[in-house]
């Protein structure tokens, strides 16, 4: 499949659904923005629209350039490590097999993004990368994919090629990736006060997410886990969310770095900046770089 007929595809199965998603969300969002008396952001709301058409059809160009390597991964492991196992695993329950192998892909990927989620806030040089989806100063549905282009180039080769070497290109993964990526995603970042109850230490949730958002330095470095709260709490950066409303959002970057800057080079003149004096790390998440002057 060419360029011309992936991103084709891409408009039909990817960015028309997410529209979808976002807009019925949006009403949502604007009906508890009204009855809370909490006025949304509309403006930032509509920039996120815009970059999520654009980076899924850059994210769509750059798989097409990588797909020979992940197919010549796909022949060298011979459909995954994990193939035969998930092939032969209940042969007379397809359906209870693909539950069980959709939750395993999904747990295992949650497990490998929950360790690369607390890099990109310990590490300075990811930081730059990931700031920018933390800099949304009204996280709403659209926040879960204001993610920087070179940040999904890293976890495309950090992430994605070891689970395909271990689970191949097959159904349960597209549809676990999917189902995490998109779906879950713009839930966890909707712009709703959702109470779980019990079950939020069991699947992730908006009030339960919000705090890893929230701006109190409180909250800084928990809740990294994008499906399941157990790994937080396997590893000591489970927060428990608190009722009383919308917690407030968005890092604190310098005024006069322009959204669109964000989006595209101010991470490589952040990496730059952090030999030069004129710029300055300041307290907060991790050892996280802020984009801020000195």
């Amino acid at each position: 499949m060419g360029l011309a007929d992936s991103l084709r595809h891409c408009v039909v199965w990817s960015i028309l659904p997410m529209l979808v998603v976002a807009a019925v969300l949006r009403v949502a969002e604007l009906v508890h923005a009204h009855r809370s008396g909490r006025p949304a952001d509309h403006r930032d709301w509509a920039r996120n629209m815009v970059y999520i058409i654009g980076i899924q059809l850059a994210v769509v160009s750059l798989y097409v350039m990588v797909a020979p390597v992940f197919l010549r991964v796909y022949e060298w492991t011979d459909g995954g490590v994990l193939h035969d196992f998930f092939a032969g695993l209940l042969p007379g329950h397809p359906l209870v097999r693909t539950v069980l192998g959709t939750l395993g892909f999904a747990f295992v990927w949650d497990l490998s993004q929950y360790w690369f989620h607390r890099a990109e806030h310990a590490s300075p040089v990811l930081w730059q990368l990931h700031v920018f989806h933390h800099s949304d100063p009204d996280v709403n549905s659209t926040t879960a994919q204001r993610v920087h282009l070179a940040g999904i180039v890293v976890q495309l080769f950090v992430l994605s090629l070891p689970l395909q070497i271990l689970f191949g290109p097959n159904p349960l993964s597209v549809l676990a990736g999917y189902l995490l990526f998109f779906a879950v995603g713009f839930y966890n970042h909707v712009r709703l006060d959702i109470d779980l109850g019990p079950l939020t230490r069991v699947i992730s949730g908006p009030r339960w997410h919000r705090v890893h958002h929230s701006i109190d330095e409180a909250h800084m470095d928990c809740n990294f886990a994008a499906f399941f709260p157990v790994i937080d709490m396997a590893f000591g950066t489970y927060r428990a969310p608190e009722p009383g409303g919308l917690l407030a959002t968005g890092e604190r970057v310098s005024a006069d770095v322009p959204w669109w800057r964000m989006a595209t080079i101010e991470p490589f003149t952040g990496w730059s900046a952090r030999l030069a004096p004129r710029y300055r790390r300041t307290s907060g998440r991790s050892r996280g770089l802020r984009i801020r002057r000195a």
